[in-house]
């Protein structure tokens, strides 16, 4: 059997749906439009089913490896029959897991290689740990694949990974998300019992600590002092967070100003309802809800970092701030509320025509099939519509 013709195994998932799930649901159906035979195998709460049911892709769900269980005696048993397939190992973050599943893994099949989504963040790892586990990736994983410049950057600079190693793949956002027309953001404003003259501001995705949507609250609960502008908020997501949030919301007096959605599997027409689009957290990868939200045509508020500055150019398409700072927050927030419908929209049309050009699926995507060692053609990636479910 030639390289090319070997089958692919994508290991991963994480309990939350995310960018990771998305990510790896449209590598492993185009790897499966070359020709290969794709198997995910999700050790943890199965979020691929739902979005590659019909497809060539199987998904395997084993269960999480209990600790009494060594890693060589663990994944040689969920693994079994892909001894032939080359593995990619899909991370939430660079150096999670032990060195132990590394090896047990590449033993268990062909080859070895991993993505990773986000960067080390777990203030137990040493500098000697971050060593040792470079180390284990040089002796066992063939090729890194890192979603953004500062996952490489670390790789290479706390990992000592060669370069040869490491191959930097941008993310991307689903071709479904577009500006919206003015029949409907009118019917999203409407589903979501929303005025139609209010200014709102609104995060989507998972309603989890590390996202910050606290801090959001208390932006716009100060925000709406300092103005006469109707403001609404709109959380379009769920989460574990939820009924906390929704308990501040009526601590700070503004729950009826408020709206939390629930999970929506495609965000596009509910995000048409918004003004302005706010990634609160202060740790992202390469962030799927910001380009979404870019794309949708929303005038944007990102922290500061790695990612969000690679995708927002604060003269053109969005607005930066220091998100850690409550008054910074509540400030910019009022900037954007005062820029009015037509300067937000001025931000939002360069926004959507800047992820098109730079961030667009079939501009990104190839380079990940080639970093696995696939040739696509454009015109052959599937059309896989963004359709992520929160499974419980």
């Amino acid at each position: 059997m030639s390289r090319a013709a070997h089958p692919l195994a994508f290991i991963g998932g994480t309990s939350e749906p995310g960018g990771l799930h998305v990510h790896t649901a449209d590598v492993a159906l185009a790897a499966a439009a070359s020709g290969r035979h794709v198997t995910v195998v999700c050790p943890s709460i199965d979020h691929f089913s739902p979005m590659l049911r019909g497809t060539p892709v199987q998904v395997r769900v084993v269960p999480p490896r209990d600790l009494a269980e060594p890693p060589r005696r663990y994944w040689p048993r969920v693994l079994a029959g892909l001894r032939d397939a080359v593995a990619v190992l899909c991370r939430g973050k660079l150096a999670e897991g032990c060195a132990g599943d590394l090896l047990a893994i590449r033993r268990a099949t062909r080859r070895l290689l991993t993505i990773e989504h986000r960067e080390v963040d777990n203030p137990a790892l040493t500098a000697r740990d971050l060593l040792l586990h470079g180390l284990a990736m040089r002796v066992t994983v063939y090729r890194s694949i890192a979603v953004s410049e500062a996952i490489a950057d670390q790789a290479r600079r706390d990992l000592r990974l060669p370069r040869r190693m490491i191959a930097c793949c941008l993310n991307w956002y689903d071709p479904d998300f577009r500006p919206p027309t003015p029949a409907e953001r009118v019917a999203a404003r409407t589903a979501l019992g929303l005025p139609l003259d209010a200014c709102v501001i609104g995060y989507h995705g998972r309603l989890a600590p590390e996202k910050r949507v606290d801090a959001l609250i208390e932006a716009f609960a100060a925000a709406r002092t300092r103005t006469d502008q109707p403001l609404r908020l709109a959380l379009i997501g769920d989460g574990w967070k939820r009924r906390e949030l929704e308990s501040r919301l009526h601590e700070r007096g503004i729950a009826d100003l408020a709206v939390i959605t629930g999970w929506h599997p495609n965000p596009r027409h509910a995000l048409a309802a918004l003004d302005i689009s706010v990634l609160p957290s202060l740790g992202e990868g390469f962030p799927l809800g910001l380009l979404e939200a870019m794309a949708t045509g929303i005038a944007c508020l990102a922290h500061p970092m790695s990612s969000t500055t690679r995708i927002i150019d604060p003269a053109r398409n969005g607005r930066l701030a220091d998100l850690a700072d409550p008054a910074s927050f509540t400030r910019a927030l009022l900037e954007l509320v005062a820029l009015g419908p037509d300067g937000r929209a001025a931000l939002g049309r360069a926004a959507a025509a800047d992820t098109t050009r730079d961030f667009a699926r079939a501009a990104r995507l190839p380079a990940v099939l080639r970093a696995l060692g696939i040739e696509l053609p454009p015109a052959m990636l599937p059309d896989r519509p963004r359709h992520l479910e929160f499974v419980r």
